[in-house]
């Protein structure tokens, strides 16, 4: 999983946006399957274990993630093909040693934890609402400031 929340395979020569796996059904059925297992995410299918990881250059400081959201549509934060999770404004958390931004789960956090990571998409749409002072990230959000 990328930064923009595209799920590619591993053994692909080039991960880009027309290597990455776009359809929804299969997407949310991946994230369904999904299961913690020995510190690793997997997801048994015909038989099969296939691993789902985080890409390299995401597991750096910060937070540990599987869910990267890939837009946010009004109120909602969207992650794999469909699945969503509201959107609060006031629950914006800034992780300064790598500069990311998460959110907490509610509908999801028994399966996938406690945080999703703001995808690079979502973050640079929100990034002219965004202050950042002192490590304190303010956003301005439909008539209101939220810190």
């Amino acid at each position: 999983v990328d930064h923009l929340g595209l799920v590619h395979q591993e053994d692909g020569a080039r991960r880009t946006l027309a290597t990455a796996h776009r359809d929804p059904k299969f997407l949310d059925d991946l994230y369904r399957g999904l299961r913690r297992r020995r510190e690793r995410w997997s997801m048994r299918c015909a038989g099969e274990v296939n691993e789902v990881a985080l890409a390299a250059d995401l597991l750096s400081e910060g937070p540990e993630v599987i869910v990267v959201f890939h837009s946010l549509i009004g109120h909602s934060l969207r992650f794999a093909g469909t699945m969503a999770e509201p959107f609060e404004p006031r629950e914006l958390r800034h992780c300064p040693a790598t500069g990311r931004l998460y959110h907490p789960l509610s509908r999801h956090r028994d399966r996938y934890g406690a945080l999703g990571l703001l995808g690079a998409r979502v973050a640079h749409d929100l990034a002219e609402r965004l202050r950042v002072d002192d490590d304190v990230v303010r956003l301005d959000w439909e008539g209101a400031a939220y810190a």
